[in-house]
């Protein structure tokens, strides 16, 4: 599927067996120029396998939702920052900030009317659920 895909878009969870599943040989296999767009887990993606992809064409661009090393980007970062190079293992995602064609979302790939409704339906319900003493979604301690 992936050699004859002009998009690919990733909706997996983060599993040991889904850690860098797009790598560089299932970047190498795909359609010269694919456009990767990542809603799921920054992991799921080899950052420094992609920046090679996208340097050689063979990754047209990036849509990403979320990254992988995303923890260390914060308002003073020295990613974001131009007066100071980043550490080694960092500087494949400065690579990703600074490109054209690749966007990068604050991890809000959710923010929908449909998606922002759900929400609140499922808040009111497990507060009426609660109400009624039959609480829902538990989170054990």
């Amino acid at each position: 599927m992936l050699a004859k895909s002009d998009v690919v878009s990733l909706h997996a969870p983060l599993l040991p067996t889904t850690r860098h599943m797009i790598s560089r040989e299932s970047l190498a296999r795909m359609t010269r120029g694919v456009l990767i767009v990542n809603t799921a887990r920054g992991e799921l993606i080899d950052t420094a396998a992609l920046v090679e992809a996208l340097d050689s064409g063979q990754v047209g661009g990036a849509g990403l939702d979320v990254f992988e090393g995303e923890e260390a980007v914060k308002e003073e970062s020295v990613l974001l920052r131009g007066d100071r190079e980043p550490p080694t293992e960092l500087r494949p995602l400065r690579s990703l900030l600074e490109r054209d064609n690749v966007i990068i979302t604050p991890h809000m790939g959710f923010y929908s009317r449909e998606a922002l409704g759900r929400i609140l339906d499922t808040t009111v319900e497990n507060v009426l659920a609660f109400e009624k003493g039959e609480p829902q979604n538990l989170v054990a301690g």
